[in-house]
């Protein structure tokens, strides 16, 4: 027990609120019941539990009206069981670590239904607070938003603002002190209303919780929202006046970090199975039921002990003694069923063999002349081979009643009551001539008791051989020990074998294909998740597919019912889809010029444009009569223009050009315009035909998840601007297809999660794979898709899942042959902009080496500057997203503004104000190319709510992330001043604030230009303000990478490179990278424009740049013109003013 922090406070005891239990006087019913004591709320209750079946004809059964007691019992119950689930897991996770646990402990507040304090693997104490909530009605007994936000004086049990009082109380508890608070938890099986969702988000951790959560449940936690935070304060000081602890800003901050929901969690019922299921494992009973009671019991007990206004805390010692005493209990029931319980066992997996194991036959039959006593069957699946043993014994008459053999696993002979008694009945020489042991590799041994074993084992076979020597008619006794090859109770069994001990050793190697076809189906019968569908497992493979990728690990955690998970889509911090935000897309082709169809092209190419108009136009009657050939599926040109008739199929057209070495190119004549469709092979000569501006084409996304598609192709590239959407699109898509198709495997990666160093020391723990270890050719398919397994599921601490899930990918990527049904596999890579230059080439390589794999589709998205190089590589064409229409604009903008809590009235009229200004500065003149972009209307509304739908008049697309950033700032300093956490905030905001911004610039600056990472100056301020970053929201951390920090949309951080450029003008450094990189590359399109737009540019530029501008006026002429036009076109009035200003100096 620590000095500090101390369980039970100073000399008085801090567990309080449990009264003695009063003794019953409840008349005895004639049914077997359980009388439960305990008390809650200051308040004596007396409750029963029984186990009873339930009746067949429930209506014979009279029925009686009820007090409350009967319909708050359940919510007792279930704190009871989460008693019982802490203790056991508390006492497999702390083995060698002390721990206490409490209940109704009146220093945890409303926290108090079960309180833990442990030792983490620092030897740090940490406390764990739970707070249960029970319902009989899931579906009808809804939480709402006025329920969580409740401030009435009868507080709701799910009323947050006792729990934010509570939380304050417990951190300034002596109590607690000298120990860290980690976890919060209200526990529920409710449901709650879709408002009150709004103020929740999953907790993305991956971390599972060891103590709450159930394999194969689906337990969610929730964290509340940031958004939340302003009016759970309102509901708060509505319903504390001032003489009530008030929470301070860090109070808040603490609060909603450690602070869960845990929902959707099992009710009592369910709760029942799933610990009797993990205890009846633990204790190793096939029924396990005496064993959870037993345990229940013990519980109980401790529960209801008080005294003198105390109780005792339930320490590990405590926890050790009630499974030792189960154990003993359970250990003596199973004397008489030494040869039933494993068989009963095996047997019940209900799987047969395509096989006779006829060397044990032979074994187990009498054979004078060969007096073999123990035979040691090795085996890759100690597991397999005993059903098959447990088989071959039923088979021979070995099961028929309890006294012909003793089969049992090595680690209940390694508990010394049980061994005895298995050895006692094995020395019988009337009965127990066969004893058959089970050893599992990871058994844990103690080499005393294995000694004692072997001793044993090895008296009584020399001892029945002597009985056989002096008597013909005595029975030989015989062992079987099933294990993997040189297992230590063989080996050491054959080095202290007596004279004269004969043995045999047979291996019995184990696959799915040894089962017999029944067998087979059967399991494939079973059920897996499949991101996030429960699946039978032959909807995903066949029995050809089950025997290659099922391994006898997988095919064990089957059989035993272990949870076996293909995870579901990942989500990165980055993504930017939000389902009930979303717009759905359309999406563009570029357009060809009909002079793309000349005599120098298609001499040297195929060309296929496909007809869907219904009659002819100008245009198309050029192409007719252009077109050398007729579509036939059986011949195969090599060269030419070929029209090919709506309703073709394009698999068709793939198989018969199959490996052609020609450039081919797809087209679709539609609505006068020949949309390029798609290519294979060298775009770059069709480059100056083709137009990537939009010609009314308006391809419905949806349309292209579809399986019928027309527009279906494997390989896809979205290429367009920033905050176009391409992240919410790929989201969307990723949704589409499991909608779609729910068989299908959704593989969503946003590649900046795997653009990092792996050999630096910041990313020593990170799992994932980095693009910079591709060490393969662009040919190597196979090793992509080894690669790109280990990119999506690195290692993690349940290796048998994660080795089952990678070998599945692998095969289903790698295998061709039609014969092996496996998923489609749909691979969608997001940000591939955002990885270049630095990975550039390393991921091109990957995408090119995964378009030889089996995958169905894949998707990359990028911006424009990246689309030649992805179109080359890849040999594919790219779309382009369609701005929003009107009706989308404000469609979505509704949305956000919903969200906020607002109404769509208030919308119309804050709109009604602003879209003059809007329409004038935003949608038309300089703005044309950012027209209906998602991300700038989402800023736009955030600021409309901010700022009551005001706009200043001279609003433009830079002003718009000046406000947005502005306001984000405002909010963070306002909820600071709210919670109370400085007196002088409104005094340090301007201070804070320029702090605040250079940061933001310096992270930008070297997010772009610092191939190391973010350098140690800058490191040591980001961990400083890293609160302040997260809470203002425009930085997040990136955890696998060592750019370990970076923007939630790369456009703020080009804002900010912007005006970093500006105001560094001085340093030769940002210079250089301004004149060397900035002005040139395609990449820096939006820096550009937000440099544009930075007050002071142009005395910047005169003041510090006067060489550098001389320099590029003075230069190469074509370069000169390059970056001229490219001001121009662009419409970067202050940068195109300084570089004329300057040529025409120099003419």
């Amino acid at each position: 027990m620590p000095k500090n922090p101390k369980p039970g406070g100073s000399k008085k005891s801090q567990i309080d609120g449990v009264k003695k239990a009063r003794v019953s006087t409840a008349p005895r019913h004639p049914v077997s019941t359980t009388i439960i004591k305990f008390n809650l709320d200051q308040s004596p209750i007396i409750c029963t539990v029984t186990e009873q079946e339930p009746s067949k004809n429930p209506a014979e059964i009279p029925r009686f009206k009820t007090g409350t007691l009967k319909t708050s019992l359940h919510g007792d119950i279930f704190q009871l069981r989460l008693l019982m689930l802490y203790l056991h897991r508390a006492l497999k996770l702390y083995k060698n670590r002390q721990f206490y646990i409490a209940t109704e402990m009146k220093a945890a507040e409303v926290f108090d239904d079960v309180v833990l304090l442990y030792q983490d693997e620092s030897n740090e104490w940490v406390w764990r607070f739970l707070q249960a909530k029970h319902t009989l009605d899931e579906e009808n007994n809804i939480v709402t938003k006025t329920n969580i936000f409740n401030s009435s004086k009868t507080l709701h049990g799910m009323a947050l603002v006792k729990y934010l009082r509570s939380y304050c109380k417990i951190k300034r508890c002596e109590t607690f002190e000298g120990a860290r608070l980690d976890s919060f938890i209200l526990c529920a099986n409710h449901n709650f209303n879709e408002e009150a969702m709004k103020h929740l988000e999953l907790d993305q951790t991956t971390v599972r919780d060891p103590i709450l959560e159930f394999r194969g449940r689906k337990c969610k936690k929730y964290k509340l929202t940031i958004e939340s935070k302003q009016e759970l304060l309102d509901a708060y000081h509505k319903r504390y006046d001032s003489n009530e602890i008030q929470p301070t800003i860090e109070d808040l901050d603490e609060f909603f970090d450690k602070f869960r929901f845990m929902l959707e969690y099992p009710n009592k019922d369910e709760l029942h199975k799933l610990i009797n299921k993990e205890i009846g494992e633990e204790v190793k009973l096939l029924n396990p039921y005496f064993a959870t009671n037993s345990f229940q019991e013990e519980v109980h007990r401790w529960f209801a002990e008080y005294k003198d206004g105390s109780s005792s805390y339930l320490v590990k010692e405590e926890g050790d003694k009630f499974f030792k005493k189960i154990g003993e209990n359970i250990r003596s029931l199973m004397t008489s069923g030494l040869s039933k319980a494993r068989p009963e066992t095996l047997h019940n997996y209900a799987v047969s063999f395509n096989r006779n194991f006829d060397v044990l036959s032979r074994f187990l039959a009498e054979n004078p002349e060969k007096n073999v006593q123990v035979m040691h069957i090795i085996t890759d699946s100690t597991l397999l081979s005993s059903i098959k043993v447990a088989q071959c014994l039923k088979f021979h008459d070995y099961l028929e009643t309890h006294d012909k053999c003793i089969f049992v696993r090595l680690e209940e002979m390694l508990v010394g009551n049980l061994q005895n008694l298995a050895c006692e009945a094995f020395a019988s020489k009337e009965s127990h001539h066969l004893f058959v042991i089970e050893c599992q590799k990871d058994t844990p041994i103690n080499q005393d008791t294995l000694a004692d074993l072997i001793n044993n084992l090895d008296e009584i076979l020399e001892e029945n051989r002597e009985d056989k020597e002096n008597d013909s008619s005595r029975k030989l006794k015989k062992l079987i020990l099933i294990s993997n090859e040189d297992h230590v109770l063989f080996t050491k069994l054959t080095e202290m074998r007596s004279e004269g001990l004969e043995y045999d050793e047979v291996k019995d190697l184990n696959s799915f294909s040894h089962f017999d076809i029944k067998s087979k189906e059967t399991m494939l019968e079973k059920f897996i998740m499949f991101q996030d569908e429960l699946t039978k497992i032959n909807k995903l493979i066949n029995i050809k597919a089950a025997e290659e990728v099922l391994d006898l690990e997988t095919i064990e955690m089957l059989l035993l019912q272990d949870e076996i998970e293909i995870e579901p889509v990942k989500v990165s911090k980055f993504d930017s889809f939000d389902k009930d935000m979303y717009e759905t897309r359309t999406l563009y082709r570029q357009v060809a010029d009909l002079d793309i169809l000349n005599e120098n092209l298609i001499s040297t190419s195929l060309f296929f444009v496909r007809d869907i108009q219904r009659r002819d136009d100008d245009n198309l009657k050029a192409i007719k009569q252009k077109s050398i050939h007729e579509w036939n599926p059986r011949i195969r040109y090599t060269v030419g223009l070929i029209l090919i008739p709506n309703g073709t199929d394009r698999n068709d057209i793939d198989q018969l050009y199959l490996n052609s070495e020609t450039d081919m190119f797809f087209f679709e004549y539609s609505n006068k315009y020949l949309f390029l469709d798609d290519c294979k092979g060298n775009m770059r000569k069709i480059y100056p035909y083709v137009s990537n501006k939009c010609f009314s084409d308006h391809i419905n996304e949806n349309y292209l998840c579809s399986v019928v598609s027309d527009y279906k192709k494997r390989t896809n590239i979205v290429a367009d601007n920033p905050g176009l959407g391409k992240s919410a699109l790929i989201g969307s898509l990723a949704y589409n297809f499991k909608k779609l198709n729910p068989m299908l495997w959704v593989l969503k990666m946003n590649l900046n999660d795997y653009g990092f160093n792996p050999n630096s020391a910041l990313n020593k723990n990170v799992l994932e794979k980095s693009l910079q270890e591709i060490n393969f050719d662009r040919d190597n398919m196979k090793e992509a898709v080894r690669f790109l397994t280990d990119m999506v599921y690195p290692v993690a601490a349940d290796k048998r899942r994660t080795c089952f899930q990678k070998r599945f990918l692998e095969f289903a990527l790698n295998q061709v042959n039609l014969d092996y049904k496996y998923p489609k596999v749909a691979l969608l890579f997001d940000g591939f902009d955002e990885i270049s230059p630095n990975y550039k080439e390393n991921t091109l390589i990957l995408l090119q080496a995964l378009k030889k794999s089996r995958a169905e589709y894949i998707w990359v998205t990028s911006r424009r500057h990246e689309q030649s190089s992805l179109e080359r590589d890849l040999e594919s064409v790219a779309y382009h997203l369609n701005p929003f229409s009107e009706t989308q604009k404000l469609n979505f903008m509704k949305k956000v503004w919903r969200k906020s809590g607002k109404s769509d009235a208030d919308f119309d009229e804050a709109y009604d104000r602003i879209k003059t200004v809007i329409y004038q500065r935003l949608w038309g003149g300089i703005q044309v190319d950012f027209n209906g972009v998602p991300l700038q209307l989402k800023m736009l509304t955030d600021v409309m709510v901010w700022r009551s739908g005001e706009l200043p008049e001279n609003f433009e697309l830079s002003s718009l992330y000046k406000i947005f950033i502005e306001e984000k700032f405002r909010i963070y300093y306002t909820e600071k001043s709210v919670a109370g956490r400085s007196a002088g905030a409104e005094e340090m905001r301007s201070r804070d604030e320029k702090l605040m911004i250079i940061l933001h610039q310096d992270i930008a600056f070297e997010s772009f230009f610092s191939v190391k990472g973010p350098s140690d100056k800058l490191r040591e301020s980001f961990e400083q303000f890293k609160t302040d970053l997260h809470r203002i929201g425009l930085v997040v951390v990136n955890k696998t990478s060592d750019r370990s920090f970076r923007f939630v949309h790369q456009s703020f951080g080009e804002y900010f490179l912007g005006n970093y450029l500006c105001l560094n003008m001085e340093r030769p450094e940002v210079r250089q990278v301004l004149f060397k990189e900035v002005l040139w590359e395609a990449r820096f399109q939006a820096v550009r424009m937000f440099l544009d737009n930075t007050e002071m540019l142009q005395r910047q530029l005169r003041r510090y740049a006067s060489k550098e501008l001389s320099d590029l006026a003075n230069g190469d002429k074509s370069q000169k013109q390059e970056v001229f036009y490219r001001m121009v076109d662009e419409k970067n009035v202050n940068l195109l003013s300084c570089i004329y200003e300057k040529v025409k100096f120099s003419k």
